[in-house]
């Protein structure tokens, strides 16, 4: 499964949290940019994960209309894999 991160300037030991927990291609955009507002979600994306304390309102709404439309699995968490990791378990259900 492939996953989109988005936040934070740098993702630490996430990527290889990632990894092991059996997604196998990780993109990443730390939405800090002004034409990350108006980010394309790739086809090839399975899920998205929104790092919510890393940004701007503006790239959250965007992110949500945009989900929406599309039907991608999103997760909304902090930065913290003990946040990630539970929002991810909760999200399938």
């Amino acid at each position: 499964m492939s996953v989109l991160g988005i936040g934070g300037d740098h993702l630490g030991a996430i990527p290889a949290k990632l990894q092991a927990a059996g997604y196998t291609s990780i993109t990443h955009v730390s939405g800090r940019k002004r034409n990350h507002c108006m980010l394309d979600i790739p086809q090839q994306i399975d899920c998205i994960i929104v790092l919510i304390d890393y940004v701007s309102h503006a790239l959250m709404a965007n992110i949500k209309e945009r989900t929406r439309e599309s039907g991608k699995r999103t997760v909304f968490a902090r930065r913290a894999w003990s946040h990630i990791e539970k929002a991810l378990s909760e999200s399938r259900g």
